[in-house]
C-alpha cells in the first residue's frame, strides 16, 4: 500500500511541475514588436540649385507721347508678355516643431532673361512705320530675380508639402527710342532719333507652393510654382530742346510666374 501511494504522490509531482515545464519549452517563443517607424526629421541648415521656366507679363500697361506746340499726350494701354528660361541658387533653415509642422526661412537667386518690346506712333500714323511724324521704339529685359521668403511645410513620410511667401526683387533694364528721321517726333519738325535707356531694381512681394522629397543620403529634391508682383514701374525721356523737347513714357505693371525644379543638400547638425 505504501509503494502505491508514493507512487501516486511522484506521479502526481510529474503532472504537475515537470510536465508543464515540458510542454512550455516546447511551445514557439513569441516575436518582440517592431521598433516604432523613426520620424523623418527635417531641421537644418540646407543649400541647392534650381532650373525652370518663367512667364512675364506686363499688365495695366501704358504708353504715352508728349508733344509741343501745342502740348498734348496720346496714351495708349499696352499689354505685353515673355518667356525664358531661369536657373539659379537657394539656400535656408528649416524647424520641423512637431512631428507633422515645419516652419523655415528661404532666401534665393535666379538669373533670367525674358524680352518684350513694342512700337507705337507718336499720334498718327502706322505703329512701326515712320511716315513723317515717327514712331516709337520700346524694349525690356529682366535680368534676374531674388527673394527671401518663410516656409510653412507639413511633413508626411519623406515628403515636404509647403507653401511660402516674402520679399521680391528684380533688375530690369529698359530702352525708350523715338524714331523721326523724316519729319520730326509729331509736332516737332526737326528730324531726330532719341534713345533714352534705364536700369531699375524692381521690389515687391512673391508667394507660392511645392512639394520636396527625400531622395538619398542629405540630399532632396523639389518641384515649386512662385508668383512674383514687383509693382509698377515707370520710365520717361524727354529730348533736349534743340530737336522739340518731345517726351516718351512706359508704366506697367511687373508679373512673372515660375515653375522650377531644385536639389537640395542638408547639413544634418
Amino acid at each position: 500500500m505504501r509503494s502505491r501511494v508514493l507512487g501516486f504522490v511522484a506521479a502526481a509531482a510529474i503532472g504537475l511541475g515537470v510536465a508543464p515545464a515540458v510542454r512550455a519549452a516546447d511551445m514557439p517563443l513569441k516575436a518582440p514588436p517592431p521598433p516604432p517607424a523613426p520620424i523623418t526629421n527635417w531641421t537644418g541648415f540646407y543649400v541647392g540649385g534650381n532650373a525652370g521656366y518663367l512667364v512675364e507679363h506686363d499688365s495695366s500697361g501704358v504708353t504715352n507721347f508728349t508733344q509741343p506746340a501745342p502740348v498734348f499726350t496720346t496714351p495708349m494701354p499696352t499689354s505685353t508678355s515673355a518667356t525664358s528660361f531661369t536657373g539659379g541658387v537657394q539656400g535656408g533653415y528649416n524647424w520641423q516643431f512637431t512631428s507633422r509642422w515645419l516652419l523655415g526661412v528661404e532666401g534665393d537667386w535666379n538669373a533670367t532673361r525674358p524680352s518684350t518690346s513694342l512700337c507705337r506712333p507718336t499720334d498718327l500714323g502706322a505703329p512701326c512705320a515712320d511716315t513723317g511724324r515717327g514712331f516709337l521704339n520700346m524694349s525690356e529685359k529682366t535680368d534676374w530675380l531674388a527673394s527671401v521668403r518663410g516656409r510653412l511645410g507639413w511633413v508626411w513620410d519623406s515628403f515636404l508639402f509647403y507653401g511660402t511667401a516674402g520679399a521680391a526683387w528684380g533688375k530690369v533694364d529698359t530702352t525708350l527710342n523715338a524714331n523721326c528721321l523724316v519729319g520730326g517726333c509729331g509736332n516737332s519738325l526737326v528730324p531726330s532719333a532719341t534713345t533714352g535707356t534705364f536700369s531699375n531694381t524692381a521690389s515687391g512681394w512673391v508667394a507660392g507652393a511645392g512639394v520636396e522629397a527625400m531622395l538619398w543620403g542629405n540630399w532632396t529634391g523639389r518641384f515649386e510654382w512662385l508668383h512674383y508682383n514687383l509693382g509698377g514701374l515707370n520710365n520717361t525721356f524727354t529730348a533736349p530742346p534743340a530737336v522739340g523737347s518731345y517726351g516718351a513714357s512706359w508704366n506697367r505693371n511687373l508679373e512673372y510666374d515660375t515653375v522650377r525644379f531644385g536639389l537640395n543638400y542638408r547639413f544634418l547638425w
